[in-house]
């Protein structure tokens, strides 16, 4: 029976297709079944300030989050120390450049540009820089500056604060407004509301950014969401213009959404919420991961696999963290409605005291136009899982069932199952006597919110014939 391995309903329920909820497909070479799925990393407490986050960067030992206007350094142990302030109330964009003795770390926020140095900060007023500045990156020596009106600016260099007004190129592709200037290797991809520009570094001082030829492109090749956009497994992903996911394949825009990915991206858009469409890449046992979050929902995808999952909190909601740092080797996320930094960590098996609930749907078993009785539903999953530790639920943990009798419109009573309690690895996990559908078919979802170990690799439904 389908369990996975990616998230792809159709556009109407009946119309079948999958779903996983904090769990991940791990492909299996020479195990029992081709894919196992597998619980998302649990939180544990690390820090907290007073308000929403803003980012997170790391240079050297100095790990930075932007809590609201406060800039604050944080120490290992989660200490704060506050730095600076960075004015707005949206997400900043960061880059490093490589000045002797201290690195410069250059943020653009809502309409200011500021560096740090030596964990000093300053706003940068160099008056060659002009009004309309949406992001900066770095590349061999220079801050780049992306303007609204298409230009890109760039730093002497190593000196992030000094500009020329003579120092800028000009997108010249569309005459759409700018998004977002990125490194990739050693190219500026500047990207448009609709189009897509590649520059190289000529080395001339007085021409430093060309456009590389033949590789700009238009209509498809754009965002809507300048915070989308990061590498992953070598490439760089956006959401784009076309309101798809895509991937530089190298340069061309190569789709890797579903359409039930797209449909989430279609109603942040018309609400309004495409500057909100966060992205941060992570790396866990070989898996490279991109993450995808806005205030509606959170969408993860999977290299390894080409795989995608969604991510909620325990009362359903999006997902609240999306920013990501790897500091002090821990792999750490913030939270963009409160003050709050997590450690990410597949050894917690909650999120920081909330349950991390894992769901499965299945999906659809039919016999259409014939309807099916189920004599019984057999799940194969790890199992012995309970602890000796409280709380009192995770020493014999319950495997939760719900059945969909009409193609997944409705769901009725919930089963009841052990996964074992600790060493307990001959637990049997079969539910009886689930009923019976009509041509609409049986779907069934799996739920366990219990903070131990859980991993699914087939299930089996017993099922029979009903005539239409």
């Amino acid at each position: 029976m389908p369990m996975g391995p990616t998230t792809d309903k159709a556009k109407s329920r009946q119309g079948g297709g999958s779903t996983l909820i904090n769990c991940y497909a791990e492909k299996t070479e020479g195990g029992k079944s081709e894919y196992s799925i597998n619980t998302d990393p649990g939180l544990i407490d690390f820090s907290e300030m007073s308000a929403p986050l803003r980012g997170m960067w790391v240079l050297d030992n100095n790990f930075y989050v932007l809590s609201g206007e406060n800039l604050y350094s944080l120490s290992a142990t989660g200490i704060q120390t506050l730095r600076g302030t960075i004015l707005g109330s949206s997400p900043v964009i960061w880059s490093t450049n490589r000045k002797a003795p201290n690195n410069q770390v250059t943020i653009t926020a809502d309409t200011k540009n500021y560096y740090i140095e030596n964990n000093v900060v300053t706003e940068i007023t160099d008056p060659d820089l002009p009004a309309g500045v949406h992001s900066n990156c770095y590349l061999n020596g220079m801050t780049v500056y992306g303007l609204n009106d298409g230009r890109l600016f760039y730093s002497d260099n190593n000196l992030t604060q000094s500009i020329d007004a003579l120092h800028f190129t000009e997108a010249e592709r569309s005459a759409d407004k700018g998004m977002r200037v990125f490194t990739n290797g050693d190219e500026i991809w500047y990207f448009g509301e609709h189009s897509l520009e590649i520059f190289h570094d000529t080395g001339d001082q007085t021409l430093r950014l060309e456009p590389q030829q033949n590789l700009s492109q238009g209509e498809g090749a754009g965002t809507i969401a300048k915070h989308s956009i990061a590498i992953v497994d070598s490439s760089v992903f956006w959401v784009s213009d076309a309101q798809i996911v895509v991937r530089g394949a190298p340069y061309f825009p190569q789709r890797v959404s579903n359409h039930d990915v797209e449909r989430d991206i279609d109603l942040a858009t018309l609400a309004g919420l495409n500057n909100e469409i966060i992205a941060f890449p992570w790396t866990q046992e070989g898996h490279q991961f991109l993450h995808l979050r806005c205030p509606l929902w959170c969408w993860v995808y999977d290299t390894a696999t080409s795989t995608w999952h969604k991510k909620e909190n325990h009362d359903g909601a999006s997902w609240r963290n999306a920013f990501y740092a790897f500091a002090f080797n821990k792999h750490l996320v913030g939270d963009y409605t409160s003050g709050k930094v997590y450690e990410y960590s597949p050894s917690a098996r909650d999120e920081a005291g909330d349950p991390l609930t894992t769901k499965i749907i299945s999906s659809i078993i039919h016999d259409f136009p014939n309807g099916l009785i189920c004599d019984a539903l057999y799940i194969d999953m790890q199992t012995g899982v309970g602890t000796l530790l409280p709380p009192d639920h995770s020493q014999n943990p319950l495997l939760l069932l719900r059945v969909s009798r009409d193609g997944g419109m409705t769901y009725g009573t919930e089963y009841q199952q052990s996964m074992g309690a600790q060493g307990k690895w001959k637990t049997n996990i079969r539910y009886n006597r689930l009923g019976y559908t009509r041509g609409a078919g049986l779907t069934f979802e799996l739920r366990s919110p219990e903070p131990v170990e859980r991993a699914v690799f087939q299930a089996f439904a017993d099922v029979r014939g009903l005539a239409a």
